[in-house]
């Protein structure tokens, strides 16, 4: 079980990377919940492919690698870096050019081969650094 949730997680991070929307949606179930929404943002699925479709949009090249994948049952843990170069607004900094590297800490639980809840933890200070220094 751990491993077929880890694989869907993993699925989630490629169609990210790839601007692969459809199956983003499609891995997330339709009553998923954010836990952590952003300012203005509720924890809807809508809102969180919207942030995603923001994010691709913003930062040209944008990927995020999973560097480490734990699974316990129906809960994957991830830790990630995300890249990307700033060239569009992003959450009201207007586009820099910068190349970007965070860290971000994600925990789902996945059922039934989708994403049902999401909780997580990106460095947004690093990132304000590095799209305001």
């Amino acid at each position: 079980m751990s491993e077929d949730n880890k694989a869907v997680v993993r699925r989630l991070y490629e169609a990210w990377n790839s601007g692969d929307f459809v199956t983003m949606e499609q891995l997330m179930s339709d009553d998923f919940i954010e836990h952590e929404p952003l300012p203005g943002m509720d924890g809807s699925k809508a809102a969180v492919v919207a942030f995603f479709k923001a994010t691709s949009a913003a930062f040209g090249g944008f990927t995020i690698k999973p560097d480490m994948v734990l699974g316990d049952g129906d809960l994957v843990s991830a830790l990630a870096t995300a890249t990307g170069t700033h060239h569009g607004e992003f959450m009201g900094v207007p586009a820099t050019g910068r190349k970007i590297t965070i860290a971000v800490a994600d925990y789902m639980r996945v059922k039934d081969g989708k994403v049902t809840e999401h909780w997580g933890i990106m460095d947004a200070a690093s990132l304000m650094q590095q799209l305001t220094r």
